[in-house]
Parts: structure tokens; C-alpha cells; sequence
């Protein structure tokens, strides 16, 4: 068991995250990390241009919104393939 997953879960769940990655890659996104959470894979990526025009469509919304050591921030996501896909924007 890893993070509450067996071994053939873990597996399906690195396989739908290298689905997800590479269509995100096709679109020019950088991806920074991925986290396999119990419930479900989710992969950090860079704020792009692209991420914002999902806001603008509404494919996409503001999850979070704080202050943090480098200043106030809003986190943005979506769900695409099983995964939940995260990006950070700063707020200066």
C-alpha cells in the first residue's frame, strides 16, 4: 500500500497521469509536480496563458485564495482525465 492505494490502484493512477501530462505538454503547459492523493492524482503546472483562457471560458475557476511569505496569491484549477490540475498566480 501506498497513500492508502494498493499496488494495481497506484499503477492505474501513474498511468492516467502520464495521459494527462503528456496531452497538457502538447499544449505547451509546463508541468511542475504531481501528487497521487487517495482520491485522486493532482498535477501542479505553470501559469500559462492557456489557464487563462480557461478562467476567462469558464472551463476553469479560482479554488483558493490567501497570503502567504511571498505575498497574496489565488490558485486556479480544473479537472481534466481523473486529475485535478492546479497552477499558483501571484498577486502583487
Amino acid at each position: 500500500m501506498v497513500n492508502g492505494r494498493n499496488t494495481n490502484e497506484l499503477l492505474q493512477a501513474m498511468a492516467t497521469v502520464s495521459l494527462v501530462i503528456k496531452a497538457l505538454s502538447a499544449q505547451g503547459i509546463t508541468i511542475k509536480g504531481v501528487t497521487l492523493t487517495k482520491s485522486r492524482p493532482v498535477i501542479r503546472v505553470e501559469r500559462c496563458g492557456w489557464c487563462d483562457g480557461l478562467i476567462d471560458n469558464g472551463r476553469a475557476a479560482y479554488l483558493e485564495f490567501g497570503c502567504g511569505a511571498t505575498g497574496r496569491y489565488r490558485q486556479g484549477h480544473f479537472y481534466t482525465g481523473g486529475c485535478k490540475v492546479v497552477w499558483s498566480e501571484s498577486l502583487h
